[in-house]
């Protein structure tokens, strides 16, 4: 911070953005524009900083010096080379974040820009690539050879959907020099697992859209559990697993807080492995399934979720059944987002019959999150859980409304009325969920 003398506060103690610092107002910039990286638009910022530009001179300033707002931007066979080597020079000294697109035709014009920026690559900590068919040394050579990326985080790689089914053993000594790479998504890459276990220091490991017969084995998986002790955070999304023997030797993950789990139309094998896997310290946990059969192979191993504070579940077909196991098997649950619901699995939190009694399930539960619900339909569930949980007190509750009904405001009034934060709405807007942090941890793990 400058030691520029400070403005004054309004008449109502708040410091407007004309009058702030150039440095506070700069730092402003770069904090809000880099946390859009990993949003929908992975476009270079400059036309951020141009409408910025225009507001007056003080912004102006501020944007074109704040360096991390040119760090970030896209390369590909349309990509101007001016305006990139523009973007290196005023991204100063700050981390770079590229995305790299060869699934269009034009290897020959990345090869050229590679080559001109090739000074700037140790500063790269993000790195993504997109290819047609063919992931090998001839694509990444010439991103790869120029320079030690000793400095990258993470790293995107991604085929398309004709995927690779052979690997190019190149591929691995070209990435020989990542050792402090902490994040590495994969799709379509049938050899993932095994780059994956090149990497010891990772913590974020995401799996996509892998066919079963080029997948991992279990042995496979045990190999990373062992060669990446440190793995955290794990997305198994929609992917084959062969049913391969892992000697009958434990597959542990021990530091492994979160897990992403999305049956689909690849995920033969994988409940076979969620069943054997060891997850001691797992905290968050997100399934997304056409029914919940899924969830037998999470509730066949139950100490898996026994320290479970966070869930996550999609289902289109639901058997309150297989809610109530699960719920059973999560006593320290504290929050949970239900995508698609319907009152009775939503109600088999409110208890179990043994021995004639009810008990309550999930008694630490103080934060729910729920799509398409009703005033009334969420004021049944609290009043149920209320009469066998006296205690029972949520404190945030998050909803969105399947229709909006005059009738719904005394539903709403009595719900505000027990409700610490509450947010519903209409519609298919944005909404802030649950998982929200799980997946934001997936995609762009930070490193202190």
């Amino acid at each position: 911070m400058s030691n520029s003398p400070q403005p004054e506060p309004d008449v109502d103690g708040h410091m407007s953005f004309g009058s702030m610092p150039f440095d506070l107002l700069s730092r402003i910039f770069c904090l809000t524009i880099g946390s859009l990286w990993f949003s929908s638009s992975r476009g270079p910022y400059v036309a951020a900083s141009i409408h910025l530009a225009h507001v007056n001179r003080h912004w102006r300033l501020a944007a074109l010096s704040s360096a991390l707002i040119w760090n970030s931007f896209n390369i590909n066979r349309n990509s101007n080379l001016e305006l990139i080597v523009f973007c290196l020079h005023q991204s100063q000294r700050a981390a770079l974040h590229l995305d790299i697109d060869f699934s269009n035709p034009g290897r020959r014009v990345i090869r050229e820009i590679m080559d001109k920026i090739c000074d700037h690559l140790p500063r790269v900590e993000t790195l993504v690539i997109r290819v047609g068919s063919a992931l090998n040394s001839d694509v990444l050579g010439p991103i790869f050879s120029h320079a030690c990326l000793g400095r990258l985080r993470i790293l995107n790689l991604g085929c398309g959907p004709r995927q690779m089914r052979t690997h190019d053993p190149a591929i691995f000594e070209l990435t020989c020099g990542m050792s402090h790479l902490r994040s590495l998504r994969i799709e379509r890459i049938h050899f993932a697992l095994e780059l994956a276990s090149t990497f010891r220091c990772l913590r974020v490991l995401v799996f996509r859209n892998i066919n079963p017969r080029y997948g991992p084995s279990m042995a496979d998986w045990r190999a990373i559990s062992i060669a990446v002790p440190g793995l955290e955070r794990v997305a198994i999304l929609n992917v084959g697993c062969r049913d391969a023997d892992a000697g009958g030797y434990p597959i542990a993950f021990r530091a492994l807080t979160h897990l992403d789990l999305v049956f689909a139309g690849y995920s033969h094998g994988v409940s076979t492995l969620v069943s054997r896997i060891y997850t001691p310290s797992l905290r968050y946990l997100s399934v997304t399934a056409g029914t919940t059969e899924s969830l037998q192979c999470l509730t066949d191993n139950r100490s898996n979720l026994a320290a479970v504070k966070h869930l996550a579940l999609t289902f289109e077909e639901v058997d309150v059944t297989d809610a109530g196991h699960l719920f059973d098997c999560t006593p320290l649950l504290r929050s949970l987002d239900l995508r698609h619901w319907d009152m009775q699995f939503l109600l088999t939190l409110n208890g179990m019959s043994v021995a004639g009694q009810t008990h309550p399930l999930c008694k630490d539960l103080t934060t729910l999150f729920i799509n398409s619900a009703d005033p009334e339909d969420v004021r049944s569930f609290m009043l149920a859980r209320m009469a066998i949980l006296p205690q029972f007190e949520l404190k945030s509750l998050l909803f969105r409304q399947k229709k909006h009904r005059p009738e719904f405001e005394e539903d709403m009034e009595w719900i505000r009325e027990r409700v610490e934060v509450l947010g519903s709405g209409i519609g298919h807007s944005e909404w802030s969920w649950l998982s929200t942090d799980f997946y934001v941890g997936l995609n762009d793990y930070v490193v202190d």
